[in-house]
């Protein structure tokens, strides 16, 4: 079996990393012949995930990229028995003459893309498509009967020093990007008063926009994002914060923030919103919590509270193991590429 995958971004960008990049050395180990070609300029995906403005003739040298990279595509495309797209939304004549170039074609998508790019064409024409949760198959459903749910999946491994539940500091942590800063700046009140209760607390942010989180800065140094300081910053950490607005956008999330948490046996509090009420038991493998008081009051509970948080954490790292790990959602990619 031949596939090739056409991405939005490298390993850089989470949703290709998470979605293709970390699926392939399983792929391949069984057999299947893999290409990958990303679809976006590594200067412009670092632009965006910096949160910079990008000047006319960036954004001209990155179309014509695009563009490039667009035509190896149809000129490969003969050779492959699947053609996996992801997240890209390329034109309706596109993807017509990939269909009619290539063999059967993969639409995957992790986010509410639809809200600002035309995507049903895309969703007709797919052989199937693959999203990471309810709300994002309900739409997809809505074009193509062929929609599978894969959670965006997680390497499950406990933090390095995971051992030590006494410590006498407790380290609160969100992990994002400038473009999902308002998110921890709308907790920056909740962050405040549990700093304000809790001496033993310190706050670590990372990849958030320095300018919109400006009313926290008392509160937590705003670190710049990385492959490494990521797995770094997931081994310091005790108690992971994951909110969100109750909006469209907010719904189609895949929720891995919340995983990447779970994954290293770090309990997490998050929002009762889209596919974090299915990830999170309340009380068993992490919190949920609606208003500012709730957000206080649970991340104040796993503070005090070294047994707990290191019984929802072992919890949580079980929960990703069974549910969200590559070794249960790869087999299950690989599934849908043989039954094609």
């Amino acid at each position: 079996m031949n596939v090739l995958f056409l991405t939005v971004g490298d390993k850089n960008l989470a949703s290709s990393r998470v979605r293709v990049y970390s699926h392939l050395p399983f792929l391949r180990e069984k057999g299947v012949k893999c290409a990958v070609l990303s679809y976006t300029a590594s200067w412009r995906q670092d632009a965006i995930i910096s949160g910079r403005d990008q000047n006319l003739l960036i954004r001209m040298a990155g179309r014509a990229y695009s563009i490039s990279i667009l035509v190896c595509s149809l000129l490969l495309s003969p050779f492959f028995d699947i053609i996996f797209l992801q997240k890209i939304a390329l034109s309706r004549f596109s993807v017509f003459l990939l269909s009619l170039l290539g063999g059967e074609m993969i639409y995957d998508y992790d986010d509410a893309v639809f809200l600002d790019k035309a995507i049903d064409h895309i969703l007709i024409k797919a052989s199937c498509v693959l999203v990471p949760n309810d709300d994002l198959s309900g739409h997809s459903k809505r074009y193509n009967e062929n929609v599978y749910v894969i959670p965006s999946p997680v390497r499950a491994g406990q933090r390095k020093d995971r051992g030590n539940y006494n410590a006498d500091r407790v380290t609160i942590g969100w992990l994002g990007s400038p473009a999902t800063s308002g998110y921890i700046a709308g907790i920056g009140n909740v962050l405040k008063e549990v700093k304000k209760a809790h001496k033993n607390v310190d706050i670590r942010i990372m990849g958030a926009d320095r300018i919109v989180c400006m009313d926290i800065m008392g509160v937590a140094a705003i670190e710049d994002w990385s492959i490494e300081g990521e797995e770094e910053f997931l081994n310091s950490i005790d108690i992971g914060l994951m909110p969100l607005s109750d909006d469209p956008v907010s719904r189609a999330k895949a929720g891995y923030k919340l995983l990447r948490y779970m994954g290293k046996g770090i309990p997490g509090v998050a929002s009762p919103v889209g596919i974090n009420t299915q990830i999170v038991k309340d009380g068993a493998n992490g919190f949920l919590a609606d208003t500012d008081k709730e957000w206080v009051k649970k991340i104040g509970i796993l503070i005090r509270n070294n047994g707990l948080r290191g019984k929802m954490g072992m919890m949580a790292l079980e929960t990703t193991r069974v549910k969200y790990s590559y070794d249960v959602l790869s087999p299950k990619l690989l599934g849908i590429l043989e039954s094609l």
